[in-house]
Order: structure tokens, then sequence, then C-alpha cells
């Protein structure tokens, strides 16, 4: 008898995690493309709502789907089927179950998270009118740059006191609100495996601040990377990054990871020339949904 199995839980634990991981290993081996999870997440879930979405055939994980809120407005979703059992109505399913679960939160939005490469999510998005947000290269590299005639800074863990001030580089350097940017740095403050490091020059305190997390097998994730507008063009962004990968080499991290925006061709130019190279890539399709219940 073949048993089928939907479940949702609210929170992961490690059986789960492995689980998952094994699908999405599973599936990039024979896809040759990544599905993108924010696995910080999903090892620290702390509300109640049921944002993981299991389905399982003869007791074994054939699909997933993840509901992320960052944005109170907003829902991301990604999800993922075993390519053994795709087109028998599984991300359906998935699908469905997450826009129940969306809906009760009252929220209008979802941005579908599509990597590049993948039929799956054009295919089924297609008669919901998505639009098109922007997209992503998830970037790594396991060497530190050497650089001559940089630029003289200093960098200084930052204190749960500069909280605001954090929130104040970031909201301007950004393309979100102080209270947006502020309430997303005070949800993960709390989060032992999380760095944040400000930038100072002798003559200007506080122009730039970069934020580290420590994930698993060694891996340094850099993001929130910013130097104030008037502060630019003086290589300091480069100096910090490199500074930064030095002390993190110092510590034992082997790898370094980093998530940037395809038009954003500064960054670009600026993490090409320390070594980074393009792992995958995701364009980010949002859907109203008022547009998938016609």
């Amino acid at each position: 008898m073949q048993l089928k199995q939907l479940t949702k839980l609210s929170r992961l634990h490690k059986n789960d995690l492995r689980s998952i991981k094994s699908l999405v290993d599973l599936c990039m081996q024979h896809d040759q493309y990544k599905v993108k999870l924010y696995w910080n997440v999903l090892q620290n879930r702390l509300t109640q709502e049921l944002n993981d979405i299991f389905y399982f055939y003869n007791g074994n994980l054939v699909g997933y789907l993840a509901i992320f809120t960052f944005e109170l407005d907003e829902a991301e979703i990604s999800a993922i089927v075993h390519p053994k059992y795709r087109r028998r109505g599984i991300y359906k399913k998935l699908l469905a179950e997450a826009l129940l679960e969306i809906k009760q939160r009252k929220i209008n939005k979802l941005l579908c998270i599509c990597p590049q490469g993948s039929p799956i999510n054009p295919h089924y998005l297609k008669p919901f009118h998505p639009e098109y947000v922007f997209s992503q290269i998830e970037m790594m590299t396991m060497q530190v740059p050497v650089f001559s005639h940089l630029p003289d800074i200093k960098l200084t863990l930052a204190k749960p006191s500069e909280l605001q001030l954090i929130a104040k580089i970031g909201s301007s350097c950004f393309k979100a609100s102080y209270d947006e940017t502020l309430q997303r740095f005070s949800d993960t403050r709390h989060e032992k495996n999380r760095r944040i490091w400000l930038l100072s020059t002798p003559t200007h305190p506080n122009i730039g601040k970069i934020h580290i997390r420590y994930d698993e097998n060694r891996t340094a994730f850099i993001h929130d990377l910013c130097i104030l507008k008037e502060h630019r063009g003086n290589r300091y962004a480069l100096v910090m990054l490199v500074k930064m990968m030095q002390m993190l080499r110092s510590e034992g991290q082997k790898v370094f990871a980093l998530d940037v925006e395809c038009d954003n061709k500064n960054a670009l130019k600026l993490y090409e020339s320390c070594g980074f190279e393009k792992v995958s890539a995701y364009d980010f399709q949002r859907v109203l949904l008022k547009n998938m219940h016609k």
C-alpha cells in the first residue's frame, strides 16, 4: 500500500533538517541547479506559525516547501520536489497548503524564489501573472585576496546598544525604511552565530558596516556590507571586505559566501576582484494573492 502524507511544522529538529538537506542535494545533482533556502532561518524557527510543509511518500520525503516572512505584508516561498515524483501534483499540493497559511496571516503578496534553469516555477506561476522583481547571484570563495596600498581603517565589533546606528546606516544604503531595517536587525540580534562590525577611518567614525553569519562547515556568510554614500569611491568597501576575510580565516573559517543582486554592478565587480565566483542564481517573482484565487 502506497502511503502519502502531508505534514506542516512550526519548528524543525535535526532529523527534519537532515531530510531537507538530503532532498536538496539529490535534486541539485539531478537538476544541476540549486534551490535557495535560508538555512539559518530554518535552524532558528521561533514562531508557532506553520512555515514548513513536507510531503512524504511511503515514509520518504519527496516534496518540501518553506515559507519565510521577512516583511509584514509579503511572504517568500521556496519549494522542491524529488525528480522521480514530479508531474504528480505534489508541487500544487504544497503550494495550496502554503497559500492557506499565508491567507490566514492576511498577507497579500507572495515572493517566489525561482532557481534559474528550473522549469517548475515559471510553469506554475505563469497563470497568476507574476511580476519580475530582481535576480540574485550566490557567490563563494575559499581564498583570501591580497591587495597593496589600501586605505587605513578600523573595524569595531558593534555593541547591542548600537543597533539604531546600524539600522540608520543600513537604511541609508539599501532600499528599505529605517523601521523595517531596525526590526530586521532586532529580530536576529539574539542569534549567537551573528556578528556586526562598524567601519571607521582616522577622521570619520562609523561610515560603514559589515555583517557576518557563522554557518556550518566553517562557512562565513557575508551580508549587509555598505559604505555611506558620501564616503564611497575611496576603496573602503574593498579594504573592509579584505580585512574581514583575513580575520575570519584567522578564526578558522574556510569558506566565504554571499548573495548579490545581479544589477548591482559595483558590488559584483568588488566581489569578483576578491575572488568570489558564481555558484547559483535566482529570479524573484512577485504574485498578488488575489491573482492566485481567480
